[in-house]
């Protein structure tokens, strides 16, 4: 968690935006898990945090929410005061390649596929992700996530995705497979478009010569 956040603290504070982490003692120490992937999801939802936060504050929390015999349940959030997210918009939000509308992917920029593959993650792991959005003020999203219980000795990725691995690869295949194909129909669209304007050009030249 800590990685992740200084990772990106330097692209926060370009933006003057506060960037906070908050860790409960409780889970330090107590839980084990696949750091990669945990590091995977986080730095995608602050990234995606400091893209639509104008200014104002990013705050990441990990909570200990209970224990279910040698599971931990904790809670990862992210929490903007960004742009928000309207309430027609939340329920695809999370699908390949969807962003809030096109002129949000225009003046923002990104694909959409970080929310997606952050959701394919925490669905392999056994998780769950919620979010809690409204336009103006700001989106929090909310990791729910089992975690094994830390013993001396227990390696940090006891509970790593190794036979995961395949779907992993299988998702990230097709999801460049499908940006591929979206990146192809947008360049024809826009060839197709500079080809019409040249046209109307061309025949807006020839009237102006009557």
């Amino acid at each position: 968690v800590e990685d992740a956040v200084e990772l990106l603290a330097d692209e926060a504070q370009r933006k003057k935006i506060d960037l906070n982490l908050l860790v409960e003692p409780a889970v330090i120490g107590t839980v084990c898990g696949d750091a990669g992937r945990l590091r995977q999801v986080l730095t995608n939802l602050i990234n995606n945090a400091i893209k639509f936060t104008p200014q104002g504050t990013i705050d990441v929390a990990l909570r200990l929410e209970r224990e279910e015999g040698e599971q931990v349940w904790v809670s990862l959030s992210v929490a903007d005061t960004g742009i928000g997210i309207e309430t027609d918009k939340q329920r695809s939000i999370f699908d390949a390649f969807v962003q809030a509308d096109s002129s949000t992917s225009r003046r923002y920029g990104g694909s959409g596929l970080g929310l997606s593959i952050c959701a394919r993650l925490v669905q392999l792991m056994g998780g769950t992700i919620e979010l809690d959005s409204a336009p103006g003020q700001g989106t929090r999203f909310v990791v729910h996530l089992p975690l094994g219980v830390a013993t001396e000795g227990t390696p940090i990725t006891q509970l790593g995705l190794g036979d995961m691995e395949p779907q992993l690869d299988s998702a990230r295949a097709a999801l460049r497979m499908r940006h591929a194909a979206l990146t192809q129909q947008r360049t024809h669209r826009f060839e197709a478009l500079r080809v019409t304007r040249h046209q109307q050009q061309q025949r807006i030249g020839m009237a102006g010569t009557h």
